[in-house]
């Protein structure tokens, strides 16, 4: 589930990603206990055979209308919701570093000096 919200071939904020694993997870508890009404035909790209899977009832999409009006509510109403620091702390719970590297950064001339030169930093 967490790949329809965030695909890998996209690049998120921090931020962002804590959400759509937010709304992954809405998704999932939302839908959990579906029925099986069926069977159908699956096609494996991994076997290259058709396979039997179950076929579940439609998902409800409930969830996604009342978060919608939440939202607006929020925006339009200022006593809908009170900001709370406990916000912060689900998106934020530690310091995130700016860079995940162990040496600091050269300047640009003298990475240009060593292209002169041939020479690795």
């Amino acid at each position: 589930m967490c790949l329809v919200y965030a695909p890998k071939r996209i690049s998120y904020t921090y931020e962002g990603m804590v959400i759509r694993t937010i709304l992954a997870i809405i998704d999932h508890n939302e839908n959990v206990g579906r029925k099986v009404i069926g069977d159908q035909l699956k096609y494996s790209k991994a076997t290259k055979e058709y396979k039997l899977q179950e076929k579940y009832q439609a998902k409800d999409e409930s969830w996604r209308l009342a978060l919608v009006q939440d939202c607006v509510k929020f925006v339009t109403d200022d006593k809908f919701i009170e900001f709370s620091p406990d916000f912060d702390e689900l998106l934020k719970p530690f310091d995130l570093p700016k860079t995940i590297a162990a040496t600091e950064k050269p300047s640009i001339e003298k990475l240009r000096e060593g292209k002169m030169r041939g020479k690795r930093m």
